[in-house]
């Protein structure tokens, strides 16, 4: 194998850590020099577009370095500066350098860790922003790549016509939003998208933690910092973290939320634009990641689920999301502490 070639010798151990959500393949490798890394075989999305994320991704670390978080997030395996990976009949794999972990969050958030957690997201998306003119840009953007799905919904063949009309309709109502919303005004950084407790860590400190480690850049993307706020909101729902989930937009009403956003706001100031955002944010996920993209990306049964629930009950709620209307005229006045 090329990687053990690379490394002066073959594997000395793979220790296969799929999950049995998607249909990505994780392994666990140990190398004879000892060495650890993370192997990840995926065909979900396009090859390009996943070294391109990729190299984004480089610049971003590169620019975290010399930063408090420059060994928080992993770092994806390099040969004379570009990006290590493979491809073969329709997959690929990409490697990451092994990273330690401490704590996990408890699979339900009490107030201060919710404070906690809100306060950490905040300085990292903060920090993310200052860094930002000096990274380079993404070839697509949410407005793009729903442009591309209205303009060919026509071919999703896994899709009956009934609910073509109905993803055709959701994709013009987020463009239409999304303008009217000030999209192109916001400043973009790198995002992860999915957040949940099982991709990051924290210190020893349960209640006045820090981020430590995360790991896992499937949805990866550079956006308004408020395109992560739908999984942030979940990390803090009553529910908390289920194997058994769906991708209900209930959290984003909750209480639970609603105080991850003032807490935030202290550190990483919203705006009322932010808050009109956030349903297009959960509308984005459920079109693009879980209709467009979730043939390619979860197992099939759980596809098949979360699809159908998609046109009955995810997409018929986006209008039940209320974030902005309970929440912008109350956290504009708060004084912030950056």
């Amino acid at each position: 194998m090329a990687l053990g070639k690379l490394y002066g010798g073959g594997l000395a151990e793979a220790v296969d850590l799929s999950p049995r959500v998607s249909q990505n393949a994780v392994f666990d490798i140990t190398l004879p020099t000892g060495d650890q890394m993370i192997a990840k075989v995926s065909k979900y999305g396009v090859y390009r577009r996943c070294l391109e994320d990729h190299r984004l991704i480089q610049a971003w670390l590169s620019q975290l370095r010399t930063t408090k978080y420059a060994e928080f997030l992993a770092h994806p395996l390099t040969l004379d500066d570009e990006i290590f990976s493979f491809f073969f009949e329709g997959r690929w794999v990409i490697f990451y350098h092994k990273l330690p972990y401490q704590q996990f969050l408890p699979s339900v958030l009490n107030s201060d860790q919710i404070r906690a957690f809100a306060k950490q997201m905040a300085l990292f998306h903060h920090h993310c922003l200052a860094l930002s003119p000096s990274l380079p840009m993404p070839t697509y953007s949410v407005v793009s790549d729903m442009a591309d799905l209205v303009r060919n919904v026509e071919s999703f063949g896994f899709l009956s016509k009934s609910e073509k009309k109905i993803v055709l309709s959701h994709g013009k109502t987020f463009l239409s939003q999304v303008a009217r919303c000030g999209y192109h005004r916001k400043l973009r950084i790198p995002l992860l998208v999915d957040w949940n407790i099982g991709n990051f860590s924290i210190d020893e400190d349960q209640y006045d933690f820090k981020l430590f480690s995360r790991w896992d850049y499937d949805w990866f993307r550079v956006e308004p910092s408020i395109f992560d706020f739908y999984f942030l909101s979940r990390v803090v729902s009553q529910e908390g973290d289920k194997k058994n989930f769906s991708y209900l937009p209930d959290c984003l009403n909750e209480t639970r939320f609603h105080l991850f956003l003032k807490e935030y706001h202290q550190y990483s100031p919203l705006d009322d634009d932010d808050f009109l955002l956030i349903p297009e944010v959960y509308r984005f996920f459920i079109l693009n990641y879980v209709i467009r993209g979730g043939n390619s990306f979860f197992q099939p049964p759980l596809f098949q689920r979360l699809k159908d629930e998609s046109f009955q009950i995810y997409l018929p709620r986006i209008k039940d999301i209320h974030c902005a209307d309970i929440f912008s005229a109350s956290i504009r006045d708060t004084a912030t502490r950056i």
